[in-house]
């Protein structure tokens, strides 16, 4: 009589979980790769050890001892407070992967788990690209979200002289912490582009690590995006683009030097209405509209050990599943709003 076949025991905890412990760098850069915002910051990124709050150093006033003098005139030795401290709160963001004893039971095999597990993580890539990209991107706030990451339509307003906190700092009582804006009235491609190099270059003003420090980042809709290269086109422009951008699919033509993205996370900023979920497919835009960012003076911070980290797959008492927790505890801040602008109320009826 032959002997029974000898079947291979797995564990599959076990096999999950370093699946996915091997898998997570992929698993991270598909998801940031997915949103614009992060590609452009992936030299951005700063890890804390630690801390209640975030804290972001400014300047915010001159140094006042510097003049003029001949010979043996005194040099003027006041001392001298030009730097404050403003904070933003730790942010988390987190989801699962969940496994059934019935999945597990109908995909018995190495590779059978494994295919099954590369799936539902493709689902979780695409569904934490989609969270994060509708909290930085497409929520327009005028105050600072309490649970979910501080947007860019937070840091960067349309009105920025209204008396708001941003990070912990009233707008309207500190001239040097309000953004740049211009409300669109061009009717022509003319005025459209005059008004993206006015505001590129109110954007400029002031120096920054021994140089004018200008904008590196135009995200926008994609009408806005679409506009522009139609204005070139009109006005004979030659258009450069960045190829990395570009091959991500997220734009890449540049104005100036700095890069456009469009975005379809990327609200109308002059109606006001943030992007959800559920009507990314279905939004309306009156108006087209662009940040025109300067990176140097922004940071997506995260907590050290919880940058999208994965954990291992547990099975709970009253379940017979495994669920393995992906948790993010970051945010985005900005050090110096001065050398950030908003442009809006781009009408669509553009055409000479």
């Amino acid at each position: 009589m032959g002997a029974f076949p000898v079947s291979l025991s797995l564990d599959y905890g076990t096999l999950l979980t370093t699946t996915m412990f091997n898998y997570r760098n992929q698993f991270y850069d598909n998801v940031f790769n997915a949103i614009p915002v992060f590609v452009m910051l992936r030299n951005k990124k700063r890890t804390e050890e630690g801390g209640e709050r975030i804290a972001i150093p400014l300047v915010y006033s001159r140094n006042t001892t510097f003049a003029s003098m001949s010979g043996y005139d005194p040099v003027d030795t006041t001392p001298q407070d030009n730097l404050t401290t403003v904070f933003s709160n730790w942010k988390e963001f987190a989801g699962s992967l969940g496994i059934s004893r019935r999945e597990e039971n109908v995909n018995r095999g190495r590779f059978q788990i494994i295919n099954m597990l590369s799936a539902k993580t493709q689902v979780a890539e695409m569904s934490a690209s989609e969270g994060l990209a509708i909290q930085v991107v497409g929520t327009i706030a005028t105050a600072d979200p309490t649970l979910d990451l501080s947007p860019l339509h937070y840091l960067v307003q349309k009105n920025p002289t209204a008396s708001l906190d941003v990070q912990e700092l009233n707008q309207s009582t500190y001239a040097m912490w309000r953004n740049q804006y211009t409300q669109s009235a061009a009717t022509s491609w003319a005025v459209f582009l005059t008004e993206m190099e006015h505001l590129f270059n109110k954007c400029s003003k002031g120096g920054g690590a021994g140089k004018r420090s200008t904008p590196n980042w135009i995200p926008c809709d994609q009408n806005y995006y679409e506009l522009y290269l139609a204005a070139c086109r009109d006005k004979t422009r030659i258009v450069k683009y960045d190829e990395t951008v570009a091959n991500l699919g997220f734009g890449g033509a540049k104005f100036r030097n700095a890069i456009l993205t469009w975005d379809e996370y990327m609200p109308d900023i002059e109606t006001g209405t943030s992007i959800t979920a559920n009507t990314v497919d279905t939004y309306s835009y009156t108006y087209f509209s662009a940040l025109f960012l300067n990176t140097e003076f922004l940071e997506y911070v995260v907590m050290a050990g919880s940058d999208l980290d994965v954990g291992p797959f547990v099975r709970p008492e009253n379940q017979v599943a495994r669920t393995a927790i992906i948790y993010n505890m970051a945010n985005l801040v900005c050090s110096n709003r001065r050398k950030q602008g908003v442009h809006f109320k781009v009408v669509s009826t553009i055409t000479s």
